[in-house]
């Protein structure tokens, strides 16, 4: 699974944060928040990245795989 989603500095206050649009977004992620929710639906995190930045700021990539089944 690819994703790429604004991820949230830790360090930034939700009113200053350019992505955080009341009302657009059901959801907002940080990265461990995103990796979580892919964990406890069975697939593990294998890179993550930056790759539209610059130009776009707060912008990141994860690409997850499903974890063994037979684990």
């Amino acid at each position: 699974v690819a994703i790429t989603v604004p991820i949230k500095p830790p360090y930034m206050r939700w009113k200053n944060y350019k992505h955080y649009k009341p009302l657009e977004h059901i959801h907002h992620f940080t990265e461990d928040s995103l990796t979580d929710l892919l964990d406890s639906f069975g697939f593990k995190l294998i890179k993550k990245g930056s790759p539209e930045c610059p130009p776009r700021k707060y912008i990141m990539s994860f690409l997850f795989a499903r974890k063994d089944l037979n684990a």
